[in-house]
């Protein structure tokens, strides 16, 4: 009984954990309107973080011109091309791809960029509609958060577990107890 209580309680536990991670976490931000009417994405689908223009997207306007913008300072940026410090290069993500909740509205363009860091990673999903807006939706994180999490659970469901298995194995006591709490007579 025991063994079996903390067996279901376990695998309940990471069902649990694998269901909440496949909801898509987050909402969609619209990003303010570039300079120029967007046309489509171009650049990199995968950017390794190195602490700034960790946020950055690339449109082209339908007059060729690139514009990038920045999310760390809200602003769009004109380029004379795609910079040479953003590169695919070494880049691979370990973000685990699951869905994205579809953006209301006709699309033009859907774009996605994935994020490479030493211990944070995800990827941020881009979505031009028809009326020139472009919408953003970000999912990721990082490691220490991911383990501490875990952790946290794990201790969660331990703790439930043993309340569980306390009061199968110990049903005298507990109903004693109950007992002695509702007992007025003193």
């Amino acid at each position: 009984m025991i063994v079996l209580v903390t067996v279901m309680s376990l695998v309940g536990g990471i069902a649990l954990l694998e269901a909440a991670d496949r909801v898509p976490h987050g909402k969609w931000t619209r990003l303010p309107y570039p300079p120029e009417p967007a046309r489509s994405f171009v650049g990199p689908t995968c950017h390794r973080l190195v602490g700034h223009d960790d946020d950055v997207v690339f449109v082209v306007t339908a007059s060729g011109s690139y514009f990038a913008y920045h999310g760390d300072i809200a602003t769009w940026t004109k380029e004379t091309s795609l910079p040479d410090t953003v590169t695919e290069r070494g880049c691979r993500s370990r973000y685990r791809r699951h869905g994205t909740p579809m953006k209301a509205g006709r699309a033009i363009a859907s774009y996605h960029v994935d994020d490479d860091g030493t211990d944070c990673g995800g990827r941020r999903y881009y979505r031009l509609l028809a009326d020139g807006s472009i919408w953003e939706w970000s999912a990721g994180g990082c490691i220490v958060t991911w383990l501490a999490g875990h952790i946290v659970f794990a201790i969660a469901l331990l703790v439930v577990s043993a309340i569980v298995i306390y009061t199968r194995l110990r049903p005298s006591a507990w109903n004693a107890w109950r007992k002695s709490a509702t007992n007025t007579d003193a």
